[in-house]
């Protein structure tokens, strides 16, 4: 049952007002373990019972008032712990995964703050 979060990273809830509206996007596909061309050049396939998962979304812009919430999340790349809400089955699910390298960018500086564009986070499943 929904919980009021899509997703967690790195033990953190993910609050659904950080993420751009329209952004968030869950897929899965199967993990092939061994593929082959036959005699005929037909290709095999061998895929595993379990599905890879593959999340994105963009964080929203925001204020240097904020950055440290966001920086937080996004801190581990490597064996990223992520729980996400899995619509097909109205639970949570937990996974191990990868997380692009995510690099913040300034879209503008005033004397008092900086605001942040928006920024890409791409997460795929061991």
């Amino acid at each position: 049952m929904y919980q009021g979060y899509r997703i967690k990273i790195n033990g953190i809830k993910v609050n659904n007002t950080m993420i751009a509206r329209g952004t968030y996007s869950i897929s899965t596909t199967g993990r092939v373990i061994d593929s082959w061309e036959d005699a005929d050049k037909i290709k095999h396939e061998v895929l595993a019972k379990k599905r890879k998962t593959t999340i994105s979304f963009e964080l929203r812009e925001h204020k240097s008032s904020e950055h440290a919430e966001f920086i937080r999340m996004v801190e581990k790349t490597e064996n990223v712990p992520v729980e996400f809400y899995d619509d097909k089955t109205d639970s949570y699910t937990s996974g191990t995964f990868k997380m692009d390298t995510v690099e913040f960018s300034h879209k503008n500086a005033t004397k008092k703050e900086i605001t942040y564009n928006s920024t890409k986070i791409s997460l795929e499943e061991y």
